[in-house]
């Protein structure tokens, strides 16, 4: 027994839920995301985009390499596919994306006090959630960076040196080309902690002075003493705020959508959806992780009145988190070209309030972090479960790619977001573009469905948007039908040029007649 507890360390916990979290991305053939597949196949026509025998994808696509906020995916994947197939090149990726949510959230909390990093066990809760599922890579990775380097600016800030400015930028810039979201949000967050030094400090040294001393010049002297800081401050993030606000300036256009309904944003806020992905079922749980985290709230206030700590730098996090909810709340879904703006912001509520979670008693401590470690296992162990039930349905989706040639083009005639074993995947479809699969099968395939090619923030783009005739005279063409649906009513627009080459029971797969291909 005393060997086993020996065991039973701090370290080694973490170690073994980041592998729980880990491994579902490895012991699964497919990951899946809605858009997860597409950054893969345009990963890799970035990397097969140099070789002049690719005339298809060379003919279909232009490459925009400037360097916007939308990079660090794409670049990675392309990379790692000179030495693994795209698929592993897509599973390091996320692995390291999965791992890196409560690695920095622990490096945060120790950057802050060491004694608090039991509530980076906040950080797996989140680390498989609906923004990684719905295949938003770059975002889901860039959360990470941004509490990386709020850990790192947070640590440097009392006595900032010029090796600690070079480091800041730098952790700054990978976070500003990874994702615009969170760059913002961290520029917001830092300028947040910079006032609230100014205004703490400012009250602290006039709280300080002595009668005689509380005079207008002495006041004065006070401020002026913590305004140098503040200046110092923005001198050293003068770059990064103009980098931002030039890359908003230039992306801005009129709102798309207007704010969300309260009644939406109270369910979604209330129910956690941000950890729900294909079925209402973890919402049994997310309400749980929910108490849990108001109870640690509570037991935090309660330690603070008994101790009679009226205020603490740290409760510069219940600000930021405050802040954060009313944006989530205020805020319109659609911004300078981005979407989901009210979930990206969700996602960094949470680590916030784990950021400024009191002492409490040891017990409590205790309890909170077995009901964290106990609700993160329920968490992930039932996404094992939807992965696991998934799989043979992508599989099916995607059995015919060894029939895909060389130099051709592939297209979605009809397709399906139902799954039997879950039903109807309401909040994330993984069928979406999982045909891109087809497209990664051989060499110089064009998906002709390929969204991401008509947006100016990814690195692979149309240089004319497929036509109805292209569409009509792609080489393969694919159907995805409901479930139980394999009626034949689909396959009659087709069925004059094209030939069936693959059928299962969700499943066909056309090929254009070689009399019909244009010359």
């Amino acid at each position: 027994m005393n060997q086993l507890l020996r065991y039973c360390t701090w370290k080694n916990l973490f170690i073994a839920l980041l592998v729980i979290h880990m491994l579902p991305i490895w012991i699964f053939p497919y990951f899946p995301s809605q858009d997860g597949p597409a950054h893969v196949y345009n990963s890799k026509v970035l990397k097969d985009y140099h070789d002049t025998d690719n005339h298809e994808i060379r003919e279909a696509y232009r490459l925009n390499l400037r360097l916007f906020p939308n990079w660090t995916s794409h670049a990675s994947m392309t990379a790692l596919m000179y030495v693994v197939p795209p698929i592993i090149a897509e599973k390091i990726f996320l692995t390291v994306t999965v791992a890196l949510l409560p690695l920095s959230l622990c490096y945060l909390l120790g950057a802050i006090d060491r004694r608090y990093v039991l509530f980076s066990l906040v950080g797996f809760i989140f680390s498989h959630n609906n923004m990684l599922h719905m295949g938003f890579y770059n975002f889901s990775l860039s959360v990470s960076l941004a509490l990386f380097t709020l850990g790192y600016w947070w640590k440097h800030r009392g006595g900032i040196h010029v090796r600690q400015i070079v480091v800041l930028n730098v952790l700054l810039a990978l976070t500003y080309v990874t994702h615009f979201g969170s760059y913002a949000l961290l520029l917001t967050a830092m300028a947040i902690v910079a006032l609230f030094d100014f205004v703490s400090g400012s009250v602290k040294t006039l709280w300080g002075l002595k009668p005689a001393g509380f005079t207008a010049s002495g006041v004065w002297r006070g401020i002026l003493s913590q305004l140098k800081p503040l200046g110092i401050y923005a001198g050293y993030m003068l770059m990064a705020h103009t980098l931002g606000l030039v890359y908003f300036l230039r992306t801005l256009q009129p709102f798309n959508e207007s704010v969300p309904e309260i009644e939406w944003t109270t369910r979604y806020f209330w129910n956690m959806l941000i950890l729900v992905s294909y079925t209402d079922w973890h919402v049994y749980v997310t309400r749980p992780i929910l108490g849990a985290l108001i109870a640690a709230g509570i037991a935090s206030i309660v330690h603070r009145i008994w101790k009679r700590q009226w205020f603490s730098e740290r409760d510069v996090f219940l600000l930021l988190a405050v802040v954060f909810t009313v944006l989530f709340f205020t805020s319109p879904s659609n911004q300078s070209g981005g979407s989901w703006v009210n979930q990206r912001i969700y996602i960094f509520i949470f680590p916030f309030l784990a950021a400024w979670f009191a002492m409490f008693h040891k017990s409590l401590r205790y309890i909170f972090g077995t009901a964290l470690v106990v609700l993160s296992l329920i968490h992930i162990g039932r996404y094992y479960y939807e992965y696991g039930a998934l799989q043979s349905e992508i599989s099916e989706q995607v059995a015919a790619t060894k029939l895909i040639k060389p130099h051709s083009t592939f297209f979605l005639g009809d397709g399906s977001g139902l799954s039997e074993p879950l039903g109807d995947v309401k909040y994330v479809n993984p069928f979406h573009h999982s045909p891109c699969y087809y497209a990664l099968a051989a060499k110089d395939v064009v998906y002709l469905n390929n969204y991401e090619a008509g947006i100016h923030y990814f690195p692979v783009n149309w240089k004319s948007r497929p036509s109805q005739e292209d569409r009509d005279n792609a080489d393969y063409i694919l159907i995805w039908h409901d479930p139980g649906d394999n009626k034949d009513k689909d396959m009659e627009k087709y069925m004059d040029r094209y030939n069936l080459i693959h059928t299962s029971r969700r499943v066909k797969l056309l090929q254009l007649n070689a009399n019909q291909a244009p010359e």
